[in-house]
């Protein structure tokens, strides 16, 4: 944790824990793929799934044993509203 915090403050030129989450905060709001943003949450599915703290539809599940190979993640559709404009 230390690293990514450390690479934080060198990739947002932030010098403080205070500024280091507030530039994390602006990353996510911009969909932004700075690397330690990236492993902070690497490290927050990773904790989630082995505590088992996220709904399980969300986790990997093993289509192998179920015999279907297509896919590797059982996620929700999410339908987006079109406009007929």
């Amino acid at each position: 944790m230390a690293a990514i915090l450390d690479e934080a403050r060198e990739a947002g030129n932030v010098w403080n824990d205070e500024a280091v989450v507030v530039r994390m905060c602006h990353w996510m709001e911009r969909d932004q793929k700075v690397t330690p943003l990236k492993d902070l949450q690497g490290l927050i599915w990773e904790e989630g799934y082995h505590n088992s703290a996220l709904p399980r539809r969300m986790r990997p599940v093993d289509h192998a044993a179920r015999g279907d190979t297509s896919a590797s993640m059982a996620c929700p559709t999410v339908r987006r509203a079109t406009s007929s404009s």
